[in-house]
This record gives C-alpha cells, sequence and structure tokens, in this order.
C-alpha cells in the first residue's frame, strides 16, 4: 500500500497531467471492489478537473461542476491518463 510520500507524488503528478483537461469517457473495467461504484459516474464526461487534493491517503479530484471524486491507490492501484492524440479513437482519461 502506498505510503503518504508515494500518495503526495501521485497527487503532484496527476494534477500536472489532469488540471483543466476534460474527461473525454469513462470505463469502468472491474466492479467486484469493495464498494460499487455510482451508477452515474459517466455524468462526469464533459467536465474538467480543477484541483486535487489530498486527505491522509484519499485523492479528492475536485471537478468544474462542483462535485468531488473521491479516490484511493489501494494495495497497488494507479492511474492511467491518455491523451486523445495518442490515437484516432477517443481513450478514457479515467479509467478503474
Amino acid at each position: 500500500m502506498p505510503e503518504l510520500p508515494e500518495v503526495e507524488t501521485v497527487r503532484q503528478g496527476l494534477l500536472q497531467g489532469t488540471l483543466n483537461k476534460t474527461f473525454a469517457d469513462v470505463l469502468i473495467r472491474r466492479d467486484g471492489l469493495r464498494y460499487p461504484f455510482p451508477e452515474d459516474l459517466v455524468s462526469i464526461t464533459g467536465t474538467s478537473v480543477v484541483g486535487i487534493r489530498r486527505r491522509a491517503k484519499y485523492l479528492l479530484i475536485d471537478l468544474s461542476d462542483g462535485r468531488v471524486l473521491l479516490s484511493h491507490l489501494g494495495m497497488s492501484g494507479r492511474y492511467t491518463i491518455f491523451d486523445r492524440a495518442e490515437s484516432a479513437a477517443a481513450k478514457p482519461l479515467l479509467r478503474t
């Protein structure tokens, strides 16, 4: 499980790579987690990241519509950010 310094490093990297970027799509690849994903998670499509905060080992991703995504890296979690320019087909900005 990542410790606080690693979580802060991830926060800084995510902020650098996502600030003012818009979610093109949301793809849920794994739904067998401890808590189910909200049914309306895809509704963040079209919103953008306006900030990322850290509270202990949680990341709080502030969205342009006022909502906040709460995220935890878990045991071996990771984030993958795709730029639309990387392929002809738009790839998701957020994968879980």
